[in-house]
């Protein structure tokens, strides 16, 4: 299924510009050093942004370590970015790239961009029962929040700016754990309101990821409350020339589930957000049917953000599913319920100089108009067919 949109009128551009350099704004593969062509044909790869030497992003894998640098845009939350420059990038269909660490990642070209593999920044899923233990959060995300320890011990809230909040305990409704909110607020089946963890950022502005979910509260039946599930990462693609997909492409900055208690009562620990993804060049072609999503994750999650930048009539969409719904709810109680919302994605017009992404200091952001200004899913995969 292709992009679902929901427009809003209006023939205004809405410019988000900056005379100066500012934190935040989309990064150019000209202002970092190059680490030459990477070519990857098959193989199981893995980026840790802040593993490499003072906190550097490092890609490691058969017969590769490549050490990036960082950018700091600044903020209270993913204040870092780890970035990995190159002078052109291929990704073949037999990788797999798991992206961990700290910080949000940028994967910069300053040539073209094919991403024909799996590139994966997925928050954790939380446990059950186990000491309370809950999901990590994807490269840059918040983690969740851990399950109460024992019988009347509130679970734990979900880290970064939406996480979920602290829950209740005992056998009262809210000590199911609330999932967390980024693109699309985080929720919870009891919780009132039902959607409890808020939006924030934007992702012509700051790189960010997602936010985790909070542990569900210890009870008699289930002395060690479920954990919570981290939230999804944030990628960022950019490049001078273009960045293209295939079919069997799949980008994934999900948000991690929260975790099942095992017992009699069987609460949930929330789900994590989904993260953010970035896709920014002159050309994006996005074909093929293979997969870019930010979903929230199960119980909760709140749906996540995906921006696409590009020249006018830069972008090519024949088919590829691009989502960031939401997650669903996790009881038996309420198995039908959907708690999240859903993220956002968007697409807005790059503004390039002569050598294409515009350098950081010249940046600007023009959301299109009337078919695009406040362009946002709103769709549930798991309800509709492709």
């Amino acid at each position: 299924m292709v992009f679902n949109r929901t427009y809003l009128a209006g023939l205004a551009l809405l410019a988000l510009a900056s005379t100066a350099a500012r934190a935040g704004d989309i990064l150019d593969p000209a202002a970092f050093a190059s680490s030459g062509v990477l070519d990857l044909t098959s193989g199981a790869y893995v980026i840790d942004t802040s593993g490499g030497a003072g906190g550097a992003p490092i890609l490691t894998g058969p017969s590769v370590a490549i050490t990036g640098s960082t950018f700091a845009q600044g903020g209270a939350f993913d204040s870092t970015i780890g970035v990995l420059d190159f002078s052109n990038v291929t990704i073949g269909a037999g990788v797999t790239i798991t992206v961990t660490g700290a910080n949000p990642l940028a994967l910069l070209s300053r040539g073209s961009e094919v991403l024909s593999g799996q590139i994966l920044a997925n928050g954790g899923g939380g446990a059950p029962n186990v000491g309370a233990t809950a999901g990590a959060g994807g490269a840059g995300a918040g983690a969740g929040g851990a399950g109460g320890p024992a019988y009347y011990y509130p679970g734990a809230a979900g880290g970064g700016p939406g996480g979920g909040p602290v829950t209740g305990a005992g056998l009262s409704e809210d000590s199911f754990g609330a999932g967390g909110g980024y693109g699309g607020a985080g929720g919870s089946p009891f919780f009132a309101p039902l959607t409890v963890s808020p939006t924030y950022g934007d992702l012509a502005t700051s790189l960010l990821a997602g936010s985790g979910g909070s542990g569900a509260g210890g009870n008699f039946f289930d002395p060690a409350g479920a954990g919570g599930g981290g939230g999804g990462g944030a990628l960022e693609f950019a490049a001078t020339l273009g960045v293209q997909t295939a079919a069997s492409t799949f980008i994934s900055a999900n948000g991690g589930a929260g975790a099942t208690e095992q017992q009699i009562v069987g609460y949930t620990g929330g789900g994590g957000s989904g993260g953010g993804i970035i896709f920014a060049a002159p050309s994006v072609s996005v074909t093929g049917y293979g997969d870019i999503v930010a979903e929230g994750g199960f119980s909760g999650g709140g749906g996540g953000r995906i921006l696409f930048l590009t020249g006018a009539g830069g972008l090519t969409d024949s088919g590829i599913p691009v989502t960031t719904v939401a997650g669903l709810g996790g009881t038996a109680q309420v198995a039908a319920a959907l708690y999240g919302a859903d993220g956002t994605i968007d697409i807005g017009l790059l503004p390039t100089t002569s050598g294409g992404v515009p350098e950081p200091a010249a940046w600007s952001v023009v959301l299109l108009g009337l078919a695009v200004v406040g362009h946002s899913l709103r769709r549930r995969q798991r309800a509709n067919a492709c």
